[in-house]
């Protein structure tokens, strides 16, 4: 993900964006052009727009196109750099292995071109005879002869010229050579046209951080609007367009209490350990969509004081937790700032727990809404 430019006056950011969204619809129809170009087999006309569409917005997918081009038009020299150039640019790129391959057999082939140039040019060509008279002959003679024996031939100018020619005429033809693989055919790469840069996907770990007001519905208790902190973390798996994080989550609700006019007080803990997975899909320029899925323990700590409206009054909790099943539901989207940082909201999160044994006969469940804001990070 390219790092957004943040400059101090509001119109000048705007400025930029608008320049950089209108170089990148130039870019694109250049690379319209390119591909109708390279359909026909129009090699000249595919480089020319691919380099205008690159020369406009650099992305690497354009690299890429130019090098497929040079490389269908037996060009092995150009080819070769175009992708050597796109895989600097993109050092992670997903055909990274098939590209260095196209690398190799076009080196391989380019040394040999050179090794059959030398070798035309040092060909040996020997002619003994003996002629006499005027001859006049013009032609073009291309590939190799071999030519033994007595010519006779009659000219263009004075007199007859007899001659005897006895040698051999050795030389060598350099033929074209292709070569193609099943995706020589194909324009383009796996990567969408972004920014000035291919945006880097995440390879070792996502992280997230989030906080924002918690809903909690349990039984009669009428508990007030509370703050919840959630953190998760997981390991990326990308399957084309979308990115699964496999990793744990952990959140927290605080519930404060009181009762008896002040004299018993106490602050009741709901702490969420989760197994949790995330989806995510890019819908937009640096905006990506996200959904999480998390199943684990609730743990419900500070119920040994008497009075705390949670607990059956007449039940021994040990050690004053509880534990259940739990399990969260959550919808939002992300910003990316960089390609390491971006904010991310879930305005929909849905938590669930069935009340453990121990806890007020009216409260059959914990539920808890929230609305939260945070901060992913990638790497």
């Amino acid at each position: 993900m390219a790092a957004s430019v943040i400059v101090p006056v509001a119109t000048e950011t705007s400025a930029f964006a608008q320049s950089s969204d209108a170089k990148k619809k130039a870019a694109i129809a250049a690379y319209k052009k390119g591909t109708s170009a390279y359909n026909l087999g129009q090699w000249d006309k595919a480089i020319k727009y691919f380099t205008e569409a690159f020369e406009t917005y650099p992305d690497a997918a354009f690299l890429f196109n130019l090098a497929q081009t040079h490389r269908q038009a037996d060009s092995c020299k150009e080819a070769s750099f175009f992708y050597g150039r796109y895989l600097a640019m993109k050092p992670d790129a997903a055909n990274r292995a098939e590209v260095e391959g196209f690398i190799r057999d076009l080196d391989a082939e380019c040394k040999r071109r050179a090794k059959a140039a030398a070798a035309s040019n040092t060909g040996t060509n020997t002619n003994a005879g003996t002629a006499t008279g005027t001859s006049t002959d013009s032609g073009t003679d291309t590939g190799t002869e071999t030519n033994t024996g007595t010519k006779t031939d009659t000219g263009t100018g004075t007199g007859t010229d007899t001659a005897t020619a006895t040698g051999t005429d050795t030389g060598t033809e350099v033929a074209e050579v292709k070569t193609d693989t099943g995706t020589g055919s194909k324009v383009g790469s796996d990567a969408e046209i972004g920014d000035s840069t291919e945006r880097k996907r995440a390879s070792l770990i996502m992280a997230y951080g989030y906080a924002g007001p918690s809903i909690m519905s349990a039984g009669d208790v009428d508990v007030p609007v509370r703050t919840n902190i959630t953190l998760g973390a997981g390991y990326p798996l990308h399957f084309g367009d979308i990115t699964l994080d496999v990793g744990g989550m952990l959140s927290f609700v605080a519930v404060p209490w009181s009762a008896e006019g002040g004299m018993a007080e106490g602050i009741i803990g709901f702490s969420s350990v989760l197994l949790n997975t995330g989806a995510s899909m890019e819908i937009f320029d640096k905006v990506t969509a996200r959904a999480e899925l998390g199943v684990g323990l609730m743990v419900y700590s500070g119920l040994g004081e008497a009075g705390n409206g949670f607990s059956d009054p007449n039940a021994r909790i040990e050690g004053g937790s509880l534990k259940s099943f739990s399990t969260r539901l959550a919808l939002g989207a992300e910003y990316a700032i960089t390609d390491a940082i971006a904010v991310t909201v879930e305005p929909l999160v849905l938590a669930f727990s069935p009340a453990p044994h121990g806890m007020r006969s009216d409260i059959d469940n914990l539920r808890l809404f929230q609305a939260l804001v945070g901060v992913g990070y990638k790497m």
